[in-house]
């Protein structure tokens, strides 16, 4: 759900930077189509980037000795968190 908020909002900025497309035998003005957005914009959509900056984090995080990350995926904790706060 979040990953296609995203994408939409993208296209949407998009399509204001970009604006929009003429014709050139009809002489009418149109929307541009995602795919004709894809092909202006020649990136990777921004949901892939976040994930990819995730996961370098998370290796970034994973070689620091005794991290939360590390002890988090490595033992597994099972239980709950008591409630309130800390």
């Amino acid at each position: 759900m979040e990953e296609t908020r995203l994408k939409v909002f993208e296209r949407r900025i998009h399509r204001r930077i970009y604006g929009p497309c003429i014709e050139t035998n009809a002489g009418k003005w149109h929307k541009r189509q995602n795919c004709e957005l894809e092909e202006l914009f020649k990136r990777p959509d921004i949901a892939k980037e976040i994930k990819k900056k995730r996961l370098t984090w998370t290796g970034h995080a994973w070689k620091k000795i005794g991290s939360i990350v590390r002890k988090t995926i490595k033992e597994n904790p099972i239980g709950k968190r008591p409630l309130g706060r800390p």
